[in-house]
């Protein structure tokens, strides 16, 4: 039975990397489940279902992955696309809504700075109803954004509910001495996270 640590249900994506590596090593004080596919996200919120009068009642949902073009969220095989929204609404909200989660948040690089994935992320809400807000990212993240219990730059979060953030519509190049400062787009960032994960295989 996974844990909710931090009032967070947290699940990563079962991509074998250096980078997702690093984040599961930081978790030293939160509990964790891997996700190869959509339907283990199902899978696990019917389980915390069936046990929640055994626990306190989580407040949010983190997925855990890298983002891909347009900077959409990838969970395994699952990337959340324009599909996303109908899925949460089908498969998920049922189980969300016993569970009194209030937050979704999709924890990949960048992941509110497009059209297409703050739609997504708007689309996913929009299905999910006025008592869940669902955030993104406005840059790129990696294992120094969580410490032992979750995921921690709360200031880096576009919420469903905010103003529309900045979005970013061209391609661009990281400056990777300041990119904490910096806006990103996608398509750099998924480059940059290819980049290091050939790095790590060739090492």
């Amino acid at each position: 039975m996974t844990e909710r640590t931090g009032g967070q249900i947290l699940l990563i994506s079962n991509v074998v990397d250096r980078e997702l590596q690093h984040v599961r090593d930081k978790l030293s004080q939160a509990h964790y489940q891997l996700a190869a596919e959509r339907d283990d996200i199902r899978s696990l919120l019917d389980q915390l279902v069936s046990h929640s009068d055994q626990a306190p009642a989580p407040r949010g949902l983190d997925l855990v992955g890298h983002s891909v073009e347009d900077c959409l969220l990838k969970i395994g095989s699952w990337t959340l696309d324009e599909d996303a929204p109908a899925y949460f609404e089908t498969k998920l909200k049922r189980q969300l809504q016993a569970l009194q989660i209030t937050k979704v948040r999709l924890l990949g690089c960048s992941t509110a700075t497009t059209d297409r994935s703050w739609k997504v992320i708007t689309d996913i809400a929009g299905k999910l109803g006025e008592g869940t807000e669902v955030f993104g990212t406005r840059r790129l993240i990696d294992e120094f954004d969580y410490d032992a219990h979750g995921f921690s730059s709360e200031n880096v979060l576009a919420g469903s509910r905010s103003p529309l953030p900045t979005l970013i519509r061209h391609p661009g190049i990281i400056d990777h001495t300041a990119r904490r400062n910096t806006e990103h787009t996608c398509y750099a960032a998924s480059a940059a996270c290819a980049a290091r994960r050939s790095a790590a295989v060739a090492v």
